[in-house]
This record gives C-alpha cells, sequence and structure tokens, in this order.
C-alpha cells in the first residue's frame, strides 16, 4: 500500500511546497512548440478551450458507498527498535544492528543488512537527523523518529531501497541485490530520479586559502570538495556537480550552472530534458522560495510554466500557490483556495480548503470549505464515484489537572464532515498523528498517546 500525503494548501516557497505537495500525480500537458510564450499568449490558447470549461463550484451529487470505522490492528513494526512507516507495501525496521523491510502482505523482513545504529541516522543529505532514544536526556518524540525514517528509507514503487555497507551508502532492491555501489555519504530517496553526496578530492593550494562557497574548501590542509551525483531510475549517473537538488517523486533535478556557485541552476526533468535555465538555489542546496515544484509544472516568480518550460499562466492578479488538475493554477484568497483556468477565469471560485491525492491521471480529493465534505473529482473537475474517506483534524488543547498533562484531542471525519471517533495525546507538539492524509479503506492510521508509544489501526468498512 502506497503512503500518501494531505496537501492543506498554505503560502508556498519552495521547500515548503514540495514537502506539502511532493508526490501528487497530475496530467503532463502536452510538449509545447516554444518555451518562451507569453502569459497572454498562454491565455489565447486557454480561451480557445473554453467550450469545454466546467465553471461553478465543484458539485456534490454522489453519495457515498458506506462509511469507515477505525480498527485496533497491533503490527510487529512496535517491536522493533526503530521502525518507520509503510510505504509501497515495506517498513524499514532496525533491530540491534539488523536492519530490513518488513512486508505488510507476509509480516516478513527482507532486505536485511547489518548497520551500526548511529550510522542509521547518518543518510539525511540535509544532516539533520531525528533520532528517538528513550534513554536520553532530551529524547524526542517516537513520532518525530517515525516520520523521519519513513521519509528518508521509504521504499520505491519499483522496489528500490537505500543500501548500507562499510559506512556508506547506495541502493538495492528488496532482494539485497545492489543497483548503484555503496559510495556516497549521504543519499536521497530513490524514485523517478536521485541524488548521492560524496567527496572528491582536490590538489591542494600550498599556503593559500581558496574558499569557493558552501561545499568546496581547497587548501593545504583540506583538499575535498563535496559532489552531488544525480542518479536516474535505472542507477545511471545523468550529472555530478558541486550543487544539485533532486525530488525523486515528481522527477526533478537541478544541477549548479556554475562550478563554484549557487547563484543559477538548470532544473531538469528526469529524463533529461531542460525545464527552465535559470532557477535561483535556496537555502540547503534547495529551489529558492520564489520556486515550487509540482507535477505539472514550475512556478517560478509567480508565473507558472509546464514542464516543457512553456508559459501556463500568472493568475491575472490572484495569488497563484500551485498546479493541480492537468496544469490548472490552484490560487488563495481570503476566503479559501480555488482553481484557475491558464486565462486567470475561474475554474472554482475560493471555496475549498484542502485538495490532497492528486494522482497521475490529474484527479485528486477536494474538500469544501464550508461542508466538510471530501469527494474526488477528474482533471476535467467531474466529481467520481464516492468511495467511503477519513480525515483527521488536531483540536484545541486544554489542561487535564487530574493527569497533570496536557491533552489535545485527535478526531476522524468521514467523506461527509461527520465525526468518526476521537482520541487523545498527551504528545508534546502536534499533531499526534502520521500520516496527514486522506483515508481510504485498508489504509493504516498511526496514532501517538504520548511522546513515547505508537499504536496501529487500519480503516475498515462499517458494518
Amino acid at each position: 500500500m502506497k503512503q500518501k500525503h494531505t496537501f492543506a494548501l498554505r503560502a508556498i516557497g519552495a521547500g515548503l511546497a514540495c514537502a506539502l505537495l511532493a508526490g501528487c500525480g497530475g496530467k503532463q500537458l502536452a510538449a509545447s512548440s516554444t518555451s518562451v510564450a507569453s502569459v497572454s499568449q498562454a491565455a489565447s490558447a486557454s480561451e480557445a478551450a473554453s467550450a469545454d470549461r466546467h465553471s461553478g463550484l465543484l458539485a456534490v451529487n454522489t453519495a457515498a458507498q458506506g462509511t469507515l470505522t477505525l480498527t485496533d490492528k497491533p503490527s510487529s513494526l512496535t517491536s522493533f527498535d526503530h521502525f518507520g512507516g509503510f510505504v509501497n507495501g515495506y517498513a524499514f525496521v532496525v533491530s540491534g544492528d539488523e536492519a530490513g523491510y518488513l512486508s505488510e502482505e507476509s509480516g516478513e523482513v527482507v532486505g536485511e543488512y547489518t548497520i551500526p545504529e548511529d550510522d542509521i541516522f547518518t543518510i539525511d543529505l540535509n544532516d539533520l537527523p531525528a533520532r528517538y532514544d528513550p534513554s536520553s536526556e532530551f529524547p524526542g518524540t517516537r513520532r518525530a523518529e517515525f516520520a523521519w525514517l519513513t521519509e528518508h528509507f521509504s521504499c520505491s514503487e519499483n522496489g528500490i531501497v537505500p543500501y548500507y555497507e562499510n559506512g556508506l551508502w547506495g541502493y538495492s532492491d528488496l532482494e539485497g541485490n545492489v543497483l548503484v555501489q555503496s559510495i556516497y555519504n549521504q543519499v536521497s530517496p530513490f524514485g523517478k530520479v536521485a541524488m548521492g553526496r560524496r567527496y572528491e578530492e582536490m590538489a591542494p593550494t600550498s599556503g593559500v586559502s581558496n574558499s569557493t562557497g558552501l561545499n568546496q574548501s581547497n587548501t593545504a590542509s583540506n583538499t575535498r570538495q563535496v559532489i552531488y551525483d544525480i542518479i536516474g531510475a535505472d542507477g545511471s549517473v545523468l550529472a555530478s556537480t558541486p550543487n544539485g537538488w533532486v525530488n525523486p517523486d515528481l522527477g526533478y533535478y537541478m544541477v549548479d550552472n556554475e562550478v563554484f556557485g549557487k547563484d543559477s541552476a538548470t532544473l531538469y526533468n528526469a529524463d533529461g530534458s531542460v525545464v527552465l535555465a535559470d532557477v535561483p538555489f535556496g537555502v540547503s542546496n534547495s529551489p529558492s522560495p520564489s520556486c515550487s515544484c509540482w507535477q505539472d509544472g514550475v512556478i517560478l516568480d509567480g508565473v507558472a510554466y509546464d514542464r516543457t518550460g512553456a508559459v501556463i499562466g500568472d493568475g491575472s492578479g490572484k495569488e497563484v500557490q500551485g498546479i493541480g488538475f492537468g496544469g490548472l493554477l490552484i490560487f488563495h484568497d481570503d476566503a479559501g483556495y480555488g482553481v484557475l483556468y491558464p486565462d486567470g477565469t475561474e475554474a472554482v471560485p475560493a471555496s475549498l480548503s484542502n485538495i490532497t491525492g492528486m494522482a497521475e491521471d490529474g484527479s485528486a480529493f477536494v474538500r469544501q470549505k464550508e461542508t466538510s465534505v471530501i469527494r474526488r473529482y477528474d482533471a476535467q473537475l467531474n466529481e467520481l464515484p464516492a468511495e467511503p474517506l477519513a480525515w483527521a483534524v488536531v483540536g484545541e488543547s486544554y489542561a487535564d489537572e487530574a493527569q497533570n498533562a496536557i491533552i489535545t484531542p485527535v478526531t476522524l471525519y468521514d467523506q461527509d464532515g461527520q465525526e468518526i471517533t476521537t482520541m487523545e495525546s498527551t504528545m508534546t507538539g502536534t499533531p499526534a498523528y502520521t500520516l496527514t492524509s486522506v483515508l481510504e479503506e485498508g489504509d493504516w492510521f498511526y496514532f501517538f498517546p504520548d511522546n513515547d508509544t505508537m499504536q496501529t489501526y487500519q480503516l475498515t468498512l462499517t458494518e
């Protein structure tokens, strides 16, 4: 079962946009004959197709076939020392110095390898490990580690996972067959593209300090340069650069345009075709906050481009925050979130509070702001047959004097906004659950009643 993410549409910088909407699918636009089409040209093309438009509030005409209930289903996940969530049917687990992947279907651990416990937390390209250690003075939360391990050790759709050997990282399949040799100090999750960071020796410049940016140093005492290898889905190296970035799920990567600088980079699709030739880097080798990447294209400085670099539109004065439904613009105003055609006219007014679960066919779940009703719509904004759904909301915390604790309620609602159940947690910080998605029948719901404990549930049909 695939992990799904919640995409509450909020203010979009590049890093936040990718975190909120990474993995959203969508139908790729037809290739444009030019990458320099103007906003007005894009609008004219949109006007020509006006006869096929759907306009107005998204209809909610279909009753869902049943409702879901939360069923307590203990999992062997919690018997391991460290563990992530199930992604594409497998969860990363660690027992002692043995790591591997727990099969959701069989309950067996596959792809095992030996790794010192501390080295598990060296995989992160951003050098920001989150570790849960109940014996430490500041142990953190079990949820923080669970989410971190789920993100960094997720199993890809084609069964490729990070692999550790002799202190370094590469990639293998779930049977342990190596796809990319373990030559990297850190690696990203594997997807349509991946990235590994390694060190390359440089000839020293004796007696002269020659600092060349965040990643390079060439002095008599330090002759190592950081190199990022962009890795294709087949394990081949697509590019090597002192500054690089990837979005494994969406299939984007960035390569610095200058040997020693981060002012300008080229943004590529996973197949090596250029999306945009001049995109600035931001912090930690990510795109600048003015740039956000989506399944159907890129927003840079308020202008949306498709994956060929052709202009889609700029929202005609509205605040564009995303691209969805096969290439439409998602905007925000004081009333909520809505959807625009490329010429800036409204396909859906600002009546939405959430768009989530975008699939490769351009469909997505949409939650109405006023009613909290959730339905799925296709790329033409037509309502699809309604399946039973659930979604979670963190309530307002309150002090429980009897327990001498702060209680945070978490309520699950169904697709019509009706309460399924409410649970309570004393975990510090919110949310007390993960993953934050629209849930369907059979999906896992991981709940943290306190900082140290995880409980596992599944969504099943109400009898």
